[in-house]
């Protein structure tokens, strides 16, 4: 909820922070008819709070269990193009995480993206679409990693023309992916992945992804300033989530991509851009 309050804040919205929670066993089975039963009385809760918090979808959550939530309350955005919303705000939470490496580059005086090596943490709904948009920058290399083997194969088949991509398996140790030797790694899967374990073994110059709370504590960088690594703050590039939910429950003009109130995030003319922002931080942080 913080970490959401922080995105907000920094894209100049009128929003708080705030995150909901549908706890289950971790033993049940939550498919068919009993998953949709949850979905609708979590939809009759939200509406009892009459408006105090708007939902979305997150971990575990899907476009169509937002459908599901939205046939018991108006207080719920991202729900799909078939029903008058934006859909999954996946891809344009891509697109920041890419401007926010072209402003950290920038400010570091490394470059543009065009001929860096990235290494992706999770070729998940926001991976996934990072890499395309990597590869639209002329990126050199890119090595992801993903866990579950359906997605993994389906990844390997969909980058198999690209001799530049290579999408691997997560092997025993989960975050082995940080530790490659490429300019820019990118957490897309979990937080708490940067801590005292991981940031001594990465090579990289820069961490940017859209993993939400990568530092395991807050508190500390885990060395990364003496190492001169520049860790890009998950809430200050990954926001466009939130900024497309706000945006869809104000009121939306075409898709999430072509709406101008979108699209000015992505820009360097807005001085609450990603790329602005993550200047700004940098620049302070020095």
């Amino acid at each position: 909820a913080v970490g959401m309050g922080r995105k907000s804040a920094l894209a100049g919205l009128w929003w708080g922070g705030g995150k909901g929670v549908i706890a289950y066993s971790s033993d049940d089975d939550i498919v068919g008819e009993k998953r949709k039963e949850m979905l609708l009385a979590y939809g009759e809760f939200l509406t009892s709070l009459r408006g105090c918090y708007v939902a979305a979808e997150d971990a575990g959550i899907h476009v169509e269990d937002i459908d599901i939530v939205y046939s018991r309350s108006r207080y719920v955005t991202c729900i799909s193009p078939e029903l008058g919303g934006s859909g999954n705000p996946s891809v344009p939470t891509a697109l920041g995480i890419a401007c926010g490496m072209e402003g950290a580059l920038d400010a570091c005086n490394m470059g543009t993206l065009e001929g860096k090596s990235v290494a992706i943490q999770g070729v998940g709904n926001v991976g996934d679409p990072l890499i395309t948009f990597l590869l639209e920058r002329n990126v050199s290399s890119i090595v992801a990693s993903e866990y579950n083997p359906t997605r993994l194969k389906q990844m390997q088949e969909k980058y198999s023309d690209y001799p530049n991509v290579a999408i691997i398996a997560t092997g025993e140790d989960p975050n082995a992916i940080l530790y490659e030797d490429v300019d820019i790694v990118s957490p897309c899967a979990y937080g708490g992945i940067l801590n005292e374990t991981t940031v001594p073994r990465i090579k990289a110059k820069i961490v940017c992804g859209a993993a939400n709370n990568q530092l395991l504590n807050p508190k500390t960088d885990y060395g990364m300033t003496e190492k001169n690594i520049i860790y890009c703050p998950d809430f200050v590039v990954n926001r466009m989530g939130i900024v497309t939910c706000a945006n869809e429950h104000a009121g939306r003009a075409g898709s999430p991509m072509e709406d101008p109130l979108i699209a000015k995030h992505f820009g360097r003319e807005d001085s609450n851009s990603v790329f602005n922002i993550i200047q700004t931080v940098i620049k302070n942080a020095k």
